[in-house]
């Protein structure tokens, strides 16, 4: 019998694998089904913060385009803009006032052609006033089929950025709807939405 670190070791005694071992070590082992539960725990409040993130980064980047907030300007588009968010979510889907919809119709950019260049004003531009939101259409011909693909396109892209609110919204601790409305527009300054 050969003596290892201090305990006598027979020979009809029955080697232990690697995994016996480290579970004998440990007072109380847990399952694996609870550290696969926790590891999974782990990676949905990643996947949450990392969602977060990126709707705050994208949001304050558009806000970024709105007049400085200290100026008059500013605060009225802010105002407008926060109205509409607040309107929408307390909905629970996209708010859009056809009054909010501004249309300007322009000569389509088009490079070459000559004699047959087009010279009707068949492209057009629709702006949503109070997020600054702007799309613009000029593959058809028709005024009125550019005016639908274009409020069409506006519509995607409101829904978008609406989408980025409610990602806010759902994954910010502390953070909810009416406390966005008692605190009104200083909001963007506390969530970090203002623009340096």
């Amino acid at each position: 019998m050969a003596l290892t670190s201090g305990k006598y070791q027979g020979s009809d005694e029955l080697t232990e694998t690697p995994r016996e071992k480290k579970l004998k070590k440990r007072k109380y082992p847990r399952p694996r089904v609870l550290v696969q539960k926790a590891s999974k725990i782990l990676a949905v409040e990643s996947s949450k913060r990392n969602e977060l993130e990126k709707a705050s980064e994208r949001i304050k980047k558009h806000l970024q385009e709105f007049p400085n907030l200290d100026l008059e300007e500013g605060r009225n588009q802010r105002e407008r803009y926060l109205e509409w968010i607040l309107a929408s979510l307390e909905q629970g889907q996209l708010s859009v006032n056809k009054d909010d919809i501004e249309y300007k119709t322009a000569v389509s950019s088009v490079a070459a052609g000559g004699q047959h260049q087009q010279k009707t004003r068949s492209s057009i531009r629709a702006l949503h006033k109070p997020s600054k939101i702007a799309v613009r259409n000029e593959e058809e011909r028709s005024l009125e089929q550019n005016r639908e693909a274009a409020y069409e396109n506006l519509i995607a892209r409101l829904t978008e950025h609406f989408a980025l609110w409610q990602t806010l919204l759902r994954n910010s601790p502390g953070i909810s709807l009416s406390e966005i409305k008692s605190r009104g527009i200083n909001i963007f300054r506390e969530l970090g939405l203002e623009n340096e």
